[in-house]
């Protein structure tokens, strides 16, 4: 599974009871009169995967809850306008049709700026597990009984679940902390009724290695604070029924210099996997990989798909400069059979380079770069000449000893954006990274939830900057 790419969020916040909406406060709304001649309307969904009474997946959306959600649009000369927001979704006003606009969001699980033009909006928040189900306090235990285990041959081990999706690889037991994440971040948190729960063991075969034997649990609950151990009675592993058969290739050997260009440097790592997925809109973020490989592909590649989900298959490539630069790409496409090959080219999506920030070429780790006490700042990007992209999201992270905050996450479909300059603080340590995405044919026009069958998505970090 992958780094949850962000696509959206929305507005809102109190809500009028008598007229079932609300307005949200804007200060100084010194733009805002009655001669505004444009006006945005859009929606706000929450979008995820989560089994249905069969245990199959199923993906649901929704308008996002109007009591979560807070809003503030901001036009170019600084004017403010107030968004208006309703169960059927929100609106401000403009001075003219297709003013550009900054539209600030903030929920629960995120904060989004979307610097855009359009005038009709469908944005979308995606989520790896069920909104409404509590987090899972530490020390809430979910643990697989098996009568016996397959650790041979190097095997990776791993305790899969569906309904909120995740996978943790496991050692000594075959158990894990719901409130921990896994190496993507995603939380199993509360399990219940319909979720399932795997172990998997996977293992070479020759070139490529793929998930050899599975367990299953279904109807999996855990207990807030405290071990729940599934199933009932200890059960064995299965060896896999690998009947499917694919072709892959990925030209990784293109895509993997394209990256290190971007980079500034590096030695390219490639490789490519068949993975199962939720559905559609999960298929950029959530990945169970069922056979997997470096290089730039492999014939004949047989696998099974103990999940039972939708099948993508998935080309990975990154790398990173000594400057301390990365840039990296992941692909998906329909996976087909032996009967022909699966191809996945290079250069499908843009890769972001060059970031600067204040007019300053972010190059080198610890770069300095010199910015006004107050007022705006300029980030701005160059892209690759090959490939395109329906959107970018540039973030802002500060770096704080081994972890990283994002203090700023801009959804936009120019290559350069602005941010306060009271962000940066001459105490702290920064970077930027750049997603572009590919797959998203409305993305211009507003719709952000569109996905086409084919999507990829690249993302660049910079070197570290301090700003003075």
């Amino acid at each position: 599974m992958r780094a949850s790419l962000v696509v959206a969020v929305l507005a809102c916040a109190g809500c009028d009871r008598l007229f079932g909406l609300g307005t949200i406060p804007s200060p100084a709304p010194d733009g805002a009169t009655s001669a505004d001649r444009g006006a945005v309307h859009g929606q706000y969904l929450q979008l995820w995967a989560q089994n249905d009474a069969a245990g199959n997946a199923a993906e649901i959306q929704r308008p996002f809850p109007i009591d979560q959600i807070t809003a503030l649009a901001t036009l170019d000369d600084g004017s403010t306008r107030t968004v208006t927001i309703a169960d059927s979704g929100f609106s401000f006003t403009t001075p003219n049709a297709g003013d550009h606009y900054s539209l600030r969001f903030a929920t629960p699980s995120q904060a989004s700026t979307f610097d855009l033009a359009a005038t009709e909006l469908v944005l979308v928040e995606r989520t790896t597990k069920r909104p409404d189900d509590p987090p899972a306090p530490p020390m809430t235990i979910l643990a697989f009984d098996l009568s016996a285990r397959h650790s041979e041959n190097n095997a990776k081990e791993e305790l899969v679940t569906t309904g909120t999706w995740s996978r943790h690889q496991v050692t000594t037991n075959v158990e894990v902390d719901c409130s921990a994440p896994d190496s993507t971040g995603a939380v199993i948190d509360m399990l219940s009724p319909h979720d399932g729960a795997f172990y998997t063991s996977t293992q070479a075969v020759g070139a490529y290695v793929r998930i050899m034997y599975a367990a299953q649990a279904r109807d999996v609950a855990t207990i807030a604070g405290a071990k729940a151990t599934v199933p009932t009675l200890p059960i064995a592993p299965q060896m896999v029924n690998a009947t499917s058969c694919a072709n892959i290739s990925i030209q990784g050997t293109a895509e993997g210099a394209r990256e290190m260009l971007a980079a500034g440097g590096g030695t390219p790592v490639v490789g490519w996997y068949i993975g199962a997925t939720p559905g559609l809109q999960e298929a950029l973020s959530t990945e169970f990989p069922l056979a997997n490989g470096f290089g730039a592909g492999q014939t004949n590649v047989m696998y099974g798909n103990p999940f039972g989900l939708r099948v993508e298959a998935v080309a990975l490539s990154y790398a990173t400069a000594p400057a301390g630069a990365a840039s990296s790409v992941t692909s998906i496409a329909p996976v087909g059979d032996c009967t022909a090959t699966t191809a996945i080219p290079a250069g499908q999506v843009a890769l972001a380079s060059n970031v600067r920030v204040a007019g300053t070429p972010i190059a080198t780790t610890g770069t300095f770069v010199t910015v006004p006490a107050t007022g705006n700042i300029e980030i701005a990007f160059d892209l690759s000449s090959d490939g395109t992209a329906d959107y970018y999201v540039v973030h802002l992270d500060q770096i704080v000893g081994a972890s990283t905050l994002t203090l700023e996450q801009i959804v936009t479909t120019a290559q350069r954006v602005h941010i306060p300059a009271s962000r940066l603080l001459s105490t702290s340590t920064y970077r930027i990274r750049v997603d572009a995405a590919l797959g998203f044919p409305h993305a211009s026009l507003g719709d952000f939830l569109t996905m086409s069958e084919t999507a990829a998505i690249s993302v660049f970090q910079s070197p570290t900057f301090r700003p003075q």
